[in-house]
């Protein structure tokens, strides 16, 4: 995924086209143990990522990732 940062809210977009495709947001509380548990989300990129949580829609499907237990890179 490739992440960018909106004011306060971090998207991790697994496409280019992310009007179209899966997105993860971390916002609040969870963008900063993200980042305080020195996760680099670069290396994020071209592995596959496991999401746990609610499906919303809102221009794609996304989840808000609330906790860094929801989240999980899986190996090849």
């Amino acid at each position: 995924p490739k992440s960018v940062r909106v004011h306060k809210i971090i998207y991790l977009n697994f496409r280019e086209n992310w009007r179209d495709e899966f997105t993860i947001t971390l916002n609040g509380w969870a963008r900063r143990m993200f980042l305080k548990s020195e996760l680099d989300l670069g290396t994020w990129v071209r592995k596959s990522v496991c999401v746990r949580g609610w499906i919303k829609s809102r221009n794609s499907p996304m989840i808000n990732a609330s906790h860094r237990e929801q989240t999980e890179v899986l190996a090849r």
